[in-house]
Formats: C-alpha cells, structure tokens, sequence
C-alpha cells in the first residue's frame, strides 16, 4: 500500500512549519538521521495499544516531549532501522526479537532540532514489560488504537514553541498529556493507513 506521506501528515502540522521547513532547506540537506518505533501491542485485556514515552526535562527543543522511543544514528548502527531498534531497547527494554511486521513510514524533517526522522512500525504479540530509561524517559504513554481512530482526542492546543513564541497547534489529547508537532503527524500517516484499510 502506497504511503500518504505528507498528505496525512500535514492534517497535524503547526501552522507556520511549511514555511519554516522551506526556509532550513539547505540545513535539511546536512541533517542529523534519526529513527524512532510506532509499536502497537495488546493490553492485559487485549485492547490494542500505541506505545509512546515522555521524555525528562533536559536543556532541548524536546524537552518533556511525547514522542515515539528512538533516537539519533551512531555510525556503529548498520542502518536506520538498527537504530530504531538500539534505541527502542535502550529507552523501554524492549528487545529486537520482540518486534514483528516491521514496516517502514515516511521521513519527517524536524526544523527545530535539524533532525531528519525514519519512523518504523512493528507490533508486539504480548503486552510487553517496560524498562525505563532513567535518564531519558520520565514514563510511558499508552493510547487506545480505539480512541484514535475515532478522532476523540484530537483538538487544538496553545503551546510555546522554540522559536519563542506561542502558537495553536493541531494535537491529539489524552490523560493531561499533548502529542503535537513531528510525532503526532507521523500518527496522522499510520492512522491513514488504517482507514484505508477498512
């Protein structure tokens, strides 16, 4: 199936972040790489569930974030989707060998951080026992495939940018917690993807 790319992912774009992105044209051709994992699995009462994390406060543009666990390429990874892999485990505990029907979304460029990001989907067969990363993540953020599919926790939300300056951007809302900006777009694709599919 062909991927909606930015089709679906400017449905939860920050107003503004076209432009930007034109603007750090010549940035983005020497970007740092990054993967990070969309990775469903069944509750204990087989509900499906999206994995994210929150990240710790930290001297960033991404500073207690809701993101996807991955992370930035070493040369020591093999590809991206080492990375996604290394990082996954690094930050949450779950092992490679865990992941299944592994599949690769479209690339997202971050402007902010100047980062260039592949995310991947996989699936867990099991509810899967988490292993924090102390130092990067401040705790995991579970969301019913459900609630998103049905666009309950989509809204709107005020939030400062680091540009310093406020803006309302497109998000997803769930338990007192904002997914905005690069993350929630890449959920706008993989949610495309699921109503093509009913």
């Amino acid at each position: 199936m062909a991927l909606p790319g930015e089709k679906a992912q400017v449905l939860m774009s920050p107003p503004g972040r076209k432009q930007l992105a034109l603007l750090s044209r010549r940035k983005k051709q020497v970007a740092k790489q990054a993967a990070v994992f969309a990775l469903f699995y069944p509750s204990l009462t087989n509900e499906t569930l999206l994995l994210l994390i929150k990240r710790k406060p930290y001297k960033g543009v991404h500073s207690s974030q809701i993101s996807f666990p991955g992370g930035k390429y070493a040369e020591s990874d093999a590809s991206l989707l080492q990375t996604a892999y290394r990082e996954t485990y690094e930050e949450v505990g779950i092992g490679h060998d865990l992941i299944e029907d592994v599949f690769p979304m479209s690339s997202i460029y971050i402007p902010p951080s100047n980062f260039n990001v592949q995310p991947y989907v996989g699936l867990l067969k099991e509810t899967p026992s988490f292993q924090l990363c102390s130092r990067e993540v401040e705790q995991v953020i579970s969301i019913p495939l459900a609630l998103l599919n049905n666009g309950s926790i989509v809204g709107q939300h005020k939030v400062s940018t680091s540009y310093g300056i406020d803006v309302e951007v497109p998000c997803f809302r769930f338990q007192d917690e904002i997914v905005w900006g690069a993350t929630a777009m890449m959920i706008s694709e993989i949610l495309s993807l699921f109503r093509k599919t009913d």
